[in-house]
């Protein structure tokens, strides 16, 4: 009878060795042989191979690998004992590493230098090579020699690494796990500039956040996040809500939402942004700026710039009388859109949105600043929302001043009394950016031909005219005739 009192772990283990002892025989001995360079697993399956448990005849050998101490545990007769530890003397050789051999491998998906990188940085050994060889440690990584290279062959994509066979093995498993395709990101992305005067409830979204986040909204500063909502600035939005009109005032300053699945547009609920672009797309109180849409592997860029380069006069020559221009010089400006996202995926069908968006354009130049002036709106933010979820971004108001002229022709032309019959008027406007932005996961083929067949359809509906929404829910009060 045996009492054992050690940890869990090892008790399995000897219960192991036990069970492999505890059989009849006659004349057998325990032979307990502690390795020096060989691992004891990879020895006893050889052994394995040419002493079976049983044979025919000859007494039964059991023959077990102890992991921990890297040895081997025999149980066999006097005799079978002998060849075994000579045997296993013969086997327990060092071999040398010093047989390297180059090995190409091709990657399908991973990128050639990124990956040498990583592999270049892989621990490795820091011993003498003439030092005598050590009894390998079970429980830690192994490192590589000093001897191994990785080098990239960028025009055809692929490794070339100079290795011995060992080496080799354990980064071929390695790279294996690094060449996995990698999903990819489609961005669908609006930017549209609403006037002020326009009744665009775009407010009634943020309410309508309680459905997927929080139910208590209000009080949230800056620092506020979570799936509902996230880096909201300003006040209050709740108390902000126009009990007569239903409408919500935009709070001033940056604002961002997720807004789920659907884009809530006062009593109407827009399946996706191609429906709110259709729908607005004549609006005159509404302007599509830009909609861009991106494809782009998972935790790469993806970066699209629409834009023109402006020239401005710097410069005029002209006569005394201010009659002739004899030369100009002239500026250049870049004005447009810029549109800059990198996604994460996590594993939970969540993306990680690195947002950075900028709107630029040039305001109209006086006879008192012939130079103009360029306004930027930019916004940089990062969100985490599901995918094929709506993220809007708001509150980048402009407050512009036009100057219109008028005049008769001809008369208006006259030098010096021109001015008479000229009319001159400057009206002031202001308008918030908003900014739809909206991720679609792909992870392989099947998810990409759905998207590739939704864009089909959309592009067929706005071809016809077709705007596919859904009205939103409400109690609908009786009508009642109206006298004139």
């Amino acid at each position: 009878m045996l009492i054992i009192t050690d940890v869990l772990s090892n008790i399995k283990r000897l219960q192991g060795i036990v069970t492999a002892l505890d059989v009849e025989g006659v004349g057998e001995e325990i032979t307990y042989i502690p390795l020096q360079a060989a691992l004891a697993t990879e020895i006893v399956k050889s052994l394995i191979a040419v002493f079976p448990p049983q044979r025919p005849g000859s007494a039964p050998i059991r023959i077990v690998a102890d992991e921990r101490t890297n040895s081997v545990i025999l149980l066999a007769s006097e005799t079978n004992t002998v060849n075994l530890k000579k045997l296993i003397s013969l086997m327990d050789k060092d071999i040398p590493r010093s047989g390297t051999s180059l090995h190409v491998y091709r990657l399908q998906n991973g990128n050639a230098e990124d990956l040498t990188k990583v592999l270049m940085n892989l621990p490795k050994e820091t011993k003498d090579p003439k030092a005598p060889p050590a009894a390998p440690a079970t429980g830690k990584a192994v490192a590589l020699s000093r001897d191994v290279n990785v080098v990239a062959d960028k025009a055809t994509n692929t490794l070339i690494i100079t290795a011995s066979r060992d080496d080799y093995k354990t980064l071929e498993g390695i790279i294996r796990q690094l060449d996995e395709p990698r999903p990819m990101v489609y961005i669908e992305a609006l930017i549209m500039e609403v006037s002020v005067n326009k009744n665009f409830n775009i407010g009634v979204e943020w309410r309508g956040l309680k459905d997927i986040g929080s139910s208590n909204l209000s009080g949230l500063g800056p620092t506020a996040t979570g799936l509902g909502m996230a880096g909201f600035s300003g006040s209050s939005i709740i108390p902000q809500l126009n009990a007569a009109t239903g409408a919500v005032t935009m709070p001033a300053g940056f604002s961002l939402g997720v807004v789920g699945a659907g884009i809530q547009i006062g009593e109407l609920l827009f399946p996706n942004i191609g429906a709110v672009l259709q729908a607005y797309q004549k609006d005159s109180d509404v302007s599509i700026l830009s909609t861009p849409q991106l494809l782009t592997l998972n935790n790469e860029d993806a970066e699209i710039n629409v834009g023109k380069n402006v020239p401005y006069i710097t410069r005029s020559d002209t006569s005394a009388t201010a009659t002739q221009v004899y030369g100009q010089s002239y500026e250049y400006k870049d004005v447009g859109i810029s549109l800059k996202i990198t996604p994460n995926i996590n594993e939970d069908q969540f993306v990680r949105l690195k947002i950075d968006q900028q709107v630029t354009k040039l305001t109209g130049a006086s006879e008192q600043n012939p130079t103009p002036t360029t306004l930027k709106r930019t916004a940089k933010t990062t969100v985490v929302i599901k995918d094929k979820e709506t993220v809007v971004i708001g509150g980048l108001i402009d407050d512009s001043t036009s100057i219109d002229t008028q005049q008769v022709p001809c008369l208006g032309e006259i030098p010096f009394l021109g001015w008479l019959f000229k009319t001159r008027g400057s009206g002031r406007e202001k308008s918030n950016l908003f900014i739809f932005i909206t991720p679609h996961i792909i992870r392989n083929q099947a998810e990409a031909a759905a998207i590739y067949k939704k864009k089909l359809d959309d592009i067929g509906n706005i071809e016809g005219g077709v705007i596919k929404m859904n009205e939103k829910k409400t109690q609908q009060k009786p009508q009642t005739d109206q006298k004139d």
